[in-house]
Parts: structure tokens; C-alpha cells; sequence
């Protein structure tokens, strides 16, 4: 090689081994480091909420004026007012397990009731016996679902919980198989809880 060239082929080299350290030092291009050398993206899962679902503290009778009347009261009562909730009812213009989102959810104390919107055509993992404020529901209390063991609209209230005509499908809290969605048509007079999702 002329005398000439090796000051370039040095340069070269130079660079090569700068850009392969630099590479080696982050293996990942996707990561985001943050200054402090903490890994952005992990930081951000590890402080995103768990989306909830609580059954009400407080019941109503089975005329609470249909799906959004009963979404707006999960909003009102949750610990979360500013997102979106759905409650767990069926009526004759769509079914409880289209309206509530993918999951997961969990209650309050952080046990994994269903894993995802498959999962709620089946029971659940753990008893839905926790309400908004925290505290165990009895596990005698009904609550108001319109809905069956697949997640479908099954008796409801009249005029699509508008009235106090006929009977409406109910739940039983605590319950570990299918009788948690579907127990037994209640009178539409009966008071009985909701179970409320996270959106």
C-alpha cells in the first residue's frame, strides 16, 4: 500500500470500531433510555393502572332507566370518574361482553379477575365480591346483569330495563361459576348491585 493511503485506512478503521462499540452498547434500537440511564419504556408499564371491575357498594331497583343510565352510575361510583366504564348489562341491542373492552380486569386489591374478554364467558378467577369503596360485598346480594353464562343478553326488565314490567336476569356476587353473571329472574322491583368494567 503507498505511504500515502495509510493515514486513510486508519480513519477508517477508527470509525468502524466506534460505530460496532456503540452498537454493542445498545443492543436494542427500540429501547428509550432516559438520562438517568432507566429504560423509559418499562417505567411507563410499570406505572399504567390496572383496569378495575367492582361490583356497587349500592343497589337500585331493576327500572334504572337501561345500559348508559347504568354505565353513567358505575362512572359515578368508581374510584376513577374520569375514564370510562361499562356496566355488565345486556339488553335487546347488545350484549354485555361486546360493551366492556378486552381486559384485563382486577379488583381492588389487585387479584386478576378475568384475563380477557374470552375469559368472561367464563367464571371467574376470584369472587367479584369487592366494591368501589373496597370492601366485601356479602355474598348473598344479587346483582342486575340481563345477561347469561356466554355473555349474551338473556331476560331483562321492560322496555330494556325502562320499566318495572316482568323480571330481569340477575347474579349472585361471590359466585365462582356460571350463577355469577346467571342465577335467577328477579322481579323488577328487586334491588340488586351492578358490576361495573374499566373501558
Amino acid at each position: 500500500m503507498p505511504p500515502s493511503e495509510r493515514p486513510l485506512l486508519f480513519v477508517a478503521c477508527a470509525l468502524a470500531a466506534c460505530v460496532a462499540a456503540c452498537v454493542g452498547d445498545d443492543p436494542d434500537p427500540t429501547t428509550t433510555v432516559k438520562p438517568d440511564g432507566s429504560d423509559a419504556g418499562a417505567e411507563a408499564a410499570a406505572t399504567t393502572p390496572e383496569k378495575l371491575v367492582f361490583v356497587t357498594s349500592e343497589t337500585k331497583q331493576g327500572f334504572f332507566g337501561g345500559q348508559a343510565a347504568a354505565d353513567d352510575y358505575c362512572r359515578q361510583r368508581s374510584p376513577r370518574p374520569t375514564v370510562a366504564w361499562r356496566a355488565w348489562i345486556s339488553d335487546d341491542n347488545s350484549n354485555a361482553i361486546d360493551r366492556v373492552g378486552n381486559g384485563p380486569w382486577y379488583r381492588a386489591d389487585h387479584q386478576q379477575v378475568f384475563a380477557n374478554k374470552a375469559a368472561l364467558a367464563s367464571p371467574p378467577k376470584v369472587p367479584l365480591n369487592i366494591d368501589e369503596l373496597g370492601n366485601t360485598v356479602s355474598a348473598d346480594q344479587l346483582v342486575w346483569t340481563g345477561t347469561n353464562a356466554s355473555g349474551q343478553t338473556a331476560q331483562h326488565c321492560g322496555f330494556n330495563w325502562g320499566t318495572s314490567l316482568g323480571k330481569g336476569a340477575v347474579g349472585q356476587v361471590g359466585a365462582l361459576d356460571k350463577t355469577w353473571t346467571e342465577f335467577k329472574d328477579a322481579s323488577c322491583t328487586t334491588a340488586a348491585h351492578f358490576y361495573c368494567f374499566e373501558l
